[in-house]
């Protein structure tokens, strides 16, 4: 199969159930949808290939031969056949998505009864579309996008009708455009704050500042999800952002029901960036939020539903390393290894079952682990540079340790896409490492200026815990000597 699933078609039919690939299966034999036999028979055989195990070695010539029979093969044509059961997945996959959203598919039939003029079908229809909208599930930006939709149709299918002193629809128009606009171009502007968070990036976004003077002055309680992506935003950007936090978490706990998990998801990602964010300035609080906070949100399928993100991997395990949950860190490696993306799995696990070792000051285990590490992604070539720096240095190796900053120092600069903050977090560790692990025996003056420094660098420098216990413990080591 490895050679077939080269071919895009292939490729996507082989990530089907069998229930699905049945029900596409009805698609295709559906004369409404597809008039080309052709198109089934290619679709039987490759059921069999993927389902029957059937051999896969001569599988064109025997489609050839199939389709063809005793015609000269020919690739190109056949080629052709392929391209045309592509397309016609493609619309079954739209086909799969309208038939999931009855308010979408209502709003066609609205459209088709005006485009007809279909007088008596007015009211029935507006009537179902409004019956289905009262029973959506969710309430996001989408669902008052198709509220807007569904007024709008209504008004232009009465419009002609109306005598012009006549009240319509228009303020109910307004308003659920204006819902869905506040809702999209908050949540927009959180993920490019997000954004510029990680990487270096300026985004150009227009009415920003009138919007948030607009919001200072409504509260929108009556649309949470406003009042969410709003609360949002001030978590990301006010200088007393706990306060936003706080009453973020508690409108999400009263209304993350009204977002599919997607966007549940992309909300609460935002509150966890956030204690992240004051954990790496130290707060203890904070990280056990945020480590709450995850666990939370796994019960309850929120984040980990069909995949997690090693990076999320990664940093609900520094958690628990941090607040020295060893044993539950180990648990989570174990139960959710399975739910990364194939891509990344065996580099995650490798990253994180070295960081444990760290945190648990198995040094002499962790420098192999190290060395296996894939730094493709600088997140966790980043974390496992810096591992590599503690190691060599916990381990008195001190001309590789010397050796490995430079190169390491020069690493950063030459990472463009590295946002300035996180740079100089980094640089600024390096700095304090080079220069204690340079520090004569009993020099108290020095070490004490180190000190100093390191104190006014506070929060922006990575690894601060253990910053601080080296330098306590050399403080340690000084105080005998004077005594002597």
């Amino acid at each position: 199969m490895n050679k077939l699933n080269k071919n895009k078609l292939i490729s996507i039919l082989s990530t089907f159930s069998k229930v699905e690939f049945n029900r596409f299966k009805k698609f295709v034999e559906s004369p409404y949808f597809n008039s080309n036999k052709d198109l089934t028979t290619l679709l039987i055989s490759i059921e069999a290939t993927i389902f029957k195990g059937h051999d896969a070695n001569n599988f064109k010539q025997e489609i050839w031969n199939k389709l063809y029979k005793d015609k000269p093969y020919d690739d190109v044509r056949l080629r052709k056949v392929f391209s045309d059961l592509l397309k016609l997945l493609e619309d079954y996959l739209a086909q799969e998505i309208f038939e999931k959203n009855p308010i979408h598919k209502i709003n066609y039939t609205i459209q088709a009864v005006g485009d007809r003029n279909l007088h008596k079908l007015y009211n029935s229809t507006m009537n179902t579309a409004r019956r289905l909208s009262d029973r959506a599930l969710y309430k996001d930006g989408e669902f008052y996008y198709d509220q807007y939709i569904i007024e709008k149709k209504y008004y232009d299918l009465q419009g002609s009708d109306l005598d012009r002193s006549s009240m319509t629809n228009v303020e109910k128009i307004i308003n659920n455009l204006d819902y869905f606009y506040l809702i999209e171009k908050l949540r927009l502007l959180c993920e490019s704050i997000n954004r510029k968070n990680i990487i270096s990036a300026e985004y150009k976004l227009l009415f920003i500042d009138e919007i948030i003077e607009h919001m200072r002055k409504h509260s929108y309680d009556e649309v949470p999800a406003i009042s969410i992506h709003y609360h949002m935003y001030l978590t990301l950007v006010s200088k007393d952002g706990d306060e936003h936090y706080f009453k973020l978490k508690e409108l999400l706990e009263k209304h993350i029901e009204i977002f599919p998990k997607t966007q549940a998801k992309e909300i609460y990602t935002t509150a966890i960036n956030y204690c992240l964010k004051r954990a790496n300035f130290g707060s203890q609080e904070f990280l056990l939020e945020f480590l709450n906070l995850n666990e939370y949100l796994l019960e309850r399928n929120i984040i980990a539903e069909n995949e997690l993100s090693p990076w999320r991997f990664k940093n609900i395990i520094t958690a628990a390393c941090k607040l020295k949950r060893f044993e539950w860190a180990e648990n989570f490696i174990k139960n959710y290894k399975d739910k990364i993306p194939d891509k990344y799995r065996e580099n995650a696990i490798t990253f994180n079952t070295a960081q444990l070792y760290f945190y648990q000051k198995n040094y002499k285990d962790l420098l192999p682990l190290l060395l296996q590490v894939d730094y493709e992604d600088f997140t966790y070539s980043l974390n496992s540079k810096l591992f590599t720096v503690i190691t060599y240095y916990e381990l008195d190796e001190i001309e590789p340790l010397l050796s490995f900053i430079e190169a390491f120092r020069t690493y950063l600069n030459r990472q463009s896409k590295l946002s300035s903050s996180r740079k100089k977090r980094y640089l600024n560790t390096l700095k304090i490492v080079k220069k204690i692990s340079r520090l004569n025996f009993a020099d108290e003056k020095k070490l004490s200026k180190i000190k100093e420094e390191t104190i006014s660098m506070k929060g922006e420098i990575t690894l601060e815990d253990w910053i601080f216990e080296k330098i306590e413990s050399l403080e340690n080591s000084i105080k005998p000597t004077q005594g002597r």
